[in-house]
């Protein structure tokens, strides 16, 4: 892990190295970021509770960070709630792009809270999971609305399969809100409670604020669709692209 860090470090360091000589580094961005939390195994999320594939913020913060001399607070904190989807929106603003972001991307400009720190972020909600598997009846979904977290159902990702069954899972979204309220149900104020601790909706409490993050969940039913996970196609390898993964596969 150590000498994997390393060569990392000097990687980036021979980019960082290649804009300054270029004379390009006065109007680049460097983004350096994760897209979960460490496994535990070989690591630590602490105070975070939680690991890699876990819903809790362990597994779903990440960490990162942005060198350019465009930054106005050029060695500050920002805390402001970000998702990695964020990434497209701000990078084609930055390219004086952003009319070719579409409306309905889950996207935000994140720019203006980054450069000074002082901006407050645009995003107040982010769906973390969405997912169910009928043949094995489970369920496992997770929002964050603004300093509130919710999860509903298992909260590893389904590919764990972990057993017992914590609820049945239905296709459509009027069969939810009518037979999965026997689910596990976890509800965090992050601000007050970072680390996860405290349940707040344990014995029942708190059901106001678990049905309006169960709502918003159920808005987003409609926009997914079926898992498709198809038997393997020969037809679709590399080897029949040149040995490069291809498109083309989508044709057979």
């Amino acid at each position: 892990m150590a000498s994997t860090i390393t060569a990392l470090d000097y990687a980036v360091g021979d980019i960082y190295d290649a804009l300054k000589k270029s004379g390009l580094y006065q109007n680049s961005v460097i983004i350096f970021s994760t897209d979960n939390g460490g496994a535990v195994q070989a690591s630590s999320n602490l105070p975070l509770k939680g690991n890699k594939e876990e819903l809790y913020e362990g597994g779903v913060r990440g960490v990162g960070f942005v060198n350019s001399p465009l930054l106005d607070n050029n060695h500050g904190k920002h805390d402001k709630l970000m998702f990695i989807t964020d990434w497209f929106a701000t990078i084609l603003s930055l390219a004086g792009q952003s009319h070719l972001i579409p409306e309905d991307t889950d996207s935000y400009n994140m720019w203006p809270s980054l450069v000074t720190g002082q901006v407050e972020s645009p995003r107040t909600q982010i769906i973390l999971n969405i997912d169910q598997n009928n043949s094995l009846e489970q369920w496992s979904a997770a929002v964050i609305d603004d300093s509130w977290k919710f999860i509903w159902g298992q909260s590893y990702l389904l590919r764990q399969q972990l057993f017992p069954r914590y609820c049945r899972s239905w296709n459509t979204s009027a069969a939810i809100l009518e037979n999965i309220n026997d689910c596990n149900v976890e509800l965090y104020n992050l601000q007050e409670d970072p680390e996860e601790q405290n349940n707040l909706a344990a014995g029942g409490r708190r059901k106001e604020r678990v049905n309006s993050m169960k709502e918003i969940i159920i808005k987003q039913l409609d926009r997914f669709v079926a898992a498709d996970e198809p038997e393997d196609n020969p037809a679709g390898f590399p080897v029949n692209f040149g040995g490069f993964i291809s498109t083309g596969w989508c044709n057979i």
